[in-house]
């Protein structure tokens, strides 16, 4: 009998272990191509959505054969799982040809959409070329909160029809939820219908401001950060037993970055970046090849180092600190504010609150 163990990509032992072995040796194992910035929402809370003016004065966008020449050398990085976001994906209008020859690459790929847009001709398209897994984001559970929330007529009727294509045709769907003040009184019903569709359903409250030329109405519609009702969920006020808070960080800034060593993102127009929410540092990759913008990129990442005022914090443990973050709500991955600290103290507060019990 053979002794070999089949691993199943799918599965997260064989991601876990995959993960930690590619992030060691530097190699993008993920990659995620942010392939437009338009969008036919306009979600008051949206980091990337910009319009055909604004897109027009900050850049352009790559063409099909640009973003296939990334992924041919993306391929040859070692690049399995492929994102594909924007904006809205099937806004492009060279969308199928560009996916049917990315799928034909061998990628492991998800779409990460609205889903608005995918109807019975579209179904009959993608079915013959089925992605790894669609991430979508549920904004509520009737047409009246979509209207409030994403700025469209019909929204939910949309979407409701475009799950039950797709799960016609049995393509996996992740259904989360982006929580602001005007769709978290319907949180309840927007599970209950990911329960009855047989899917789970995940929701966050963590909205992050522009930072890449998008104007978004985040700081009027989110919930304050020190305030979030995730941050004081059962598993953070679990006691703690070995003297730590819940974020344990590594000496190494960046070696809390899940996406840092082992994923690439691409922007809309072109630049190499460590995650979506960072505009520098970056690589232009019109001008030169993807392994060498790799390359680059590292070495400007390894100049990151944390804010020194988050040196010796006694709330480091409770802080959900990334370069990412901070630039979003600091202005800089160096640099943090009082306003941002308020959320490790608040879930300090409950961690103490809890032990004394």
């Amino acid at each position: 009998m053979d002794d070999c163990i089949a691993l199943d990509p799918n599965s997260g032992f064989f991601q876990k272990g995959l993960a930690l072995l590619t992030k060691i040796q530097k190699i993008p194992l993920y990659a995620q191509f942010e392939l437009t910035a338009r969008c036919n929402f306009n979600c008051r809370m949206c980091y990337i959505h910009m319009s055909d003016k604004r897109i027009n004065e900050l850049g352009e966008e790559l063409s099909t054969d640009k973003w296939l020449q990334i992924a041919k050398e993306a391929k040859e990085l070692g690049t399995l799982y492929l994102s594909l976001t924007g904006g809205e994906i099937f806004t492009r209008p060279d969308f199928k040809e560009l996916y049917e020859e990315l799928s034909k690459m061998g990628f492991l790929i998800q779409l990460m959409s609205n889903i608005s847009m995918i109807d019975e001709d579209v179904m009959t398209w993608l079915s013959k070329y089925p992605p790894y897994n669609i991430s979508t984001t549920m904004y509520g559970s009737n047409n009246d909160v979509y209207r409030s929330v994403c700025g469209v007529e019909h929204g939910f009727d949309r979407f409701d029809r475009a799950l039950n294509l797709l799960q016609s045709c049995n393509i996996p769907v992740t259904i989360k939820s982006t929580l602001i003040k005007d769709n978290e009184h319907d949180v309840h019903n927007m599970y209950n219908y990911a329960v009855r569709h047989g899917k789970k359903f995940f929701s966050t409250y963590g909205i992050s401001k522009p930072v890449r030329g998008a104007v978004s109405e985040a700081e009027l519609v989110r919930r304050m950060r020190y305030d979030f009702e995730e941050s004081v969920t059962l598993r953070n006020l679990k006691k703690k037993k070995d003297g730590h808070g819940p974020y344990i960080h590594h000496p190494n800034y960046l070696d809390d970055c899940g996406a840092y060593g082992n994923s690439i993102n691409i922007t809309w127009d072109g630049r190499l970046v460590l995650c979506s929410f960072l505009s520098e540092p970056s690589v232009d990759l019109c001008h030169i090849p993807l392994a060498k913008a790799w390359g680059q990129l590292l070495e400007k990442l390894e100049e990151i180092q944390k804010p020194t005022k988050c040196n010796h914090c006694k709330y480091e443990e409770y802080c959900v600190r990334c370069p990412g973050g901070l630039a979003s709500e600091c202005g800089s991955y160096s640099t943090v504010t009082d306003e941002y600290c308020k959320t490790a103290k608040y879930l300090f507060a409950c961690y103490n609150r809890e032990e004394l019990q």
